[in-house]
Order: structure tokens, then sequence, then C-alpha cells
């Protein structure tokens, strides 16, 4: 339980280290898709009353928290409900700075 709380904190740590660095931004939503070998997930959400997707680009460096512990890229899957903080790459797309699977 202890290490749970540490690896959290870490995560957090790191996550804000990251924010102050770039100009992330925030969405929340559903994965209507996602790519374990391109390494992309695609969310679903709502924009202005409309429906909308967005896919984002997941590196090594992403966080993903689920409840309280970090999982993998392999543990994401499709309808999971997500709020993702990324930053805008211009020409090379979005891409998530942290995945938080919401329960």
């Amino acid at each position: 339980m202890l290490h749970s709380l540490v690896l959290i904190l870490l995560s957090a740590a790191c996550y804000c280290h990251i924010a102050q660095a770039k100009d992330t931004k925030r969405v929340t939503g559903t994965i209507s898709s996602v790519d374990w070998v391109g390494n992309k997930i695609a969310v679903r959400t709502m924009n202005f009353g409309k429906i909308d997707e967005i896919t984002f680009t997941v590196t090594t460096e992403t966080i993903i928290i689920k409840g309280t512990r970090t999982i993998s890229f392999l543990d994401v899957k499709t309808s999971n409900p997500v709020a993702v903080e990324y930053v805008d790459n211009n020409l090379a797309g979005l891409t998530a700075v942290s995945i938080m699977v919401m329960q």
C-alpha cells in the first residue's frame, strides 16, 4: 500500500514537472480505439455539443494511471473512460503526457 502511494506521488511529481515545462491541455472522454503497435489511442469526446474523436500518440514517457496504480499501455482498453493531459507538437500531432483511466 505504501509502495503504491509513493509511486503515485512520484508520478504526480513527474507530471507536474512536465506540465510546467510545456503547455498542456486536457480532454475527457471514452477510448474509441487503441493501436498498441502504432502507440496511439483515439478518444471520443463531446466538443460544443458535438461528438469529436481525437487521436493521441502514447510514448514511453506517458504516465498511465488507473485508480491508485500505474498501468501499462497494454492494459488500456476500448470503452475505458479517460482523462488525457496532452501537448500539441504541431505537425507531429498530439502527444499524451498522462492518461488517467477512470473506474
